[in-house]
């Protein structure tokens, strides 16, 4: 009979796999998806969307090789460690490029409502503080992360109690839970501009639904991980924090990943609306030009006119 821990480990891990496959599927369809950003190609919101589904695909890489090692029992020296480390820059950076990817996407949205400029800057510079202070605060709780396992590698202690107890476990918590309620806020800002602001785009019915659910997604995630890092910071027992790390985990999986998933379907159906949009008005201009009589009778004109051929130039003949 499989010990309960080691069964947590194999769900773990066949979730880690699927979320794999599912991020591979992503990465094609971004591969394939256009961005338009005020009727120019958009490169920052391909090139930010790349950057995420990488790095999420290199954060769940990173945590098939930790399950692996802990289901196989495997000994491993104090460095393997630094997998942690790397695994925390990657995730980080994922959400980094979630932090652009997103409000571009509701910018875009706010131009084909034909929002006000003053409402669009307004938007854009609120997003940009917002995203400064998320990125030095990932910043911040990176380095101080590192930190903590750099200094436990050294004194080659890792026991979970020992982490816990560290100084500079409370000043990661800290910076993570501050980031946590800042992200919170930066996902309701950017819902009600959603809702209030571009809910008058010409494609607003499709594309808008799709962002909510990017939304609610993101909101869920960074919703737990404050529960998460608020219970260990305020010196909630262990037991109650582990209960809740694996119900964070699954949701740190599921959630990113079903965010760079939907996300590349904006970009395909984007696509394909434009393209839609630019055969009818082609269609309709033709047909304009086949109903408007006097199209016509200016065409039949110049077809009975006779061929003027241009003479040589400066009068020389050949």
């Amino acid at each position: 009979m499989l010990s309960p821990q080691y069964t947590t480990v194999l769900v773990e891990f066949a979730f880690a796999c699927a979320c794999l496959i599912f991020l591979i599927v992503s990465l094609a369809l971004a591969l394939r998806s256009h961005w338009t950003y005020k009727n120019t190609p958009d490169r920052l919101r391909k090139a930010t969307l790349l950057t995420a589904i990488i790095a999420y695909t290199c954060y769940v890489v990173l945590d098939i090789i930790q399950l692996a090692t802990q289901e196989d029992h495997a000994t491993v020296r104090f460095s393997y460690f630094i997998v942690y480390i790397f695994s925390s820059v990657a995730y980080r950076l994922g959400e980094i490029a979630l932090a652009v990817f997103i409000p571009r996407t509701i910018l875009q949205q706010l131009h084909l409502s034909n929002a006000s400029p003053s409402t669009q800057r307004a938007v854009r510079w609120v997003a940009i503080l917002l995203f400064g202070l998320i990125t030095c605060l990932q910043i911040t709780g990176t380095a101080l992360y590192s930190a903590l396992y750099g200094q436990q590698i050294r004194s080659h202690v890792l026991e979970p109690f020992e982490l816990a107890i560290n100084p500079l476990s409370d000043d990661v918590n800290k910076v993570d839970f501050t980031l946590d309620i800042l992200w919170l806020s930066y996902i309701i800002f950017l819902f009600t501009v959603l809702l209030t602001k571009a809910r008058k785009a010409t494609n607003s019915k499709k594309t808008n639904s799709l962002i909510i659910i990017l939304l609610a997604l993101l909101f869920i995630d960074q919703l737990m991980s404050a529960v998460q890092t608020g219970t260990s910071l305020f010196k909630h027992p262990l037991n109650s924090a582990a209960d809740l790390s694996h119900a964070g985990y699954f949701i740190e999986l599921i959630a990113p990943t079903a965010i760079v998933t939907i996300a590349p379907i904006l970009g395909l159906s984007r696509s394909r609306h434009s393209t839609d949009t630019a055969v009818g008005r082609s269609n309709d201009s033709q047909s304009r030009k086949i109903d408007d009589p006097d199209a016509q009778s200016q065409t039949c004109e110049l077809a009975d006119a006779p061929t003027i051929v241009p003479g040589p130039a400066y009068g020389f003949a050949k």
